[in-house]
């Protein structure tokens, strides 16, 4: 690993120290954002079928990976449209997943310290943390953001690091993980020394994470064409 990645893990521990002080002494669960605490696919969904009107719903969203699933098109469109709906700040507007504010309160009553760790960018991480103050108040210490690391404001608690969410778990010398992501749980589980493997409870019975996918073997072409060249099959 380069040295500056080794050295990593322990500045985001001393930045979290500042931005974040532990509201629990008790050991560190990283808890992801999007579709474990906030209904992020179903509140895009309903904006894509009101801006394109198309019927997508939940159901549909079989991969992790937007630009795999119908109705998204290719990958640059896809790109075009995530930013779109961003740009509309709709996802602030996503209700809490159902049963996530009682669940990460037994979890804060048994004494564990809970910290989100997303994959949301820099862009997004002051209103992200106004959405889990607003619905999970007093509950995380900190919502590190897996973007371009930078300093933190010693007065946020919102912390962005380049790190990877294994080397973020790490980092934060993490028991758990709870992730929704298939890939994201098979990464962090399965990490390679120096990076210490994280335990990870995989959340939701989601399409999504019923099976496998990774970018790099991403095919450039609409969801609909790929369905062609699999005899008419979904490709599940």
């Amino acid at each position: 690993m380069p040295e500056h990645l080794n050295a990593e893990p322990e500045l985001l521990l001393k930045l979290l120290s500042h931005t974040s002080p532990p509201g629990s002494t008790g050991p560190v669960i990283a808890i992801d954002l999007d579709d474990v605490l906030s209904q992020t696919n179903r509140e895009i969904c309903e904006w894509h079928n009101e801006v394109y009107g198309t019927k997508m719903e939940l159901s549909d969203f079989y991969y992790f990976y937007y630009w795999k699933n119908p109705y998204w098109g290719n990958l640059q469109e896809t790109f075009s449209k995530v930013k779109d709906f961003y740009a509309t700040q709709r996802i602030y507007d996503a209700q809490p997943v159902a049963g996530a504010r009682e669940g990460v309160q037994a979890l804060r009553d048994m004494g564990f310290r809970l910290i989100i760790v997303t994959a949301r960018s820099r862009d997004v991480q002051e209103d992200s943390w106004k959405w889990v103050d607003k619905w999970f108040h007093g509950l995380f210490d900190s919502v590190v953001c897996t973007g371009q690391f930078t300093d933190a404001d010693t007065n946020s608690r919102e912390v962005v690091t380049k790190l990877s969410k294994a080397e973020v778990c790490d980092g934060l010398n993490a028991i758990l993980l709870i992730d929704d992501s298939s890939e994201n749980a098979l990464q962090v589980s399965t990490a390679s020394p120096p990076i210490r493997r994280t335990p990870v409870l995989l959340f939701g019975d989601y399409e999504w994470n019923s099976r496998l996918t990774s970018a790099a073997d991403a095919i450039d072409t609409r969801f609909r064409l790929r369905v062609v060249r699999s005899f008419g099959r979904r490709r599940d």
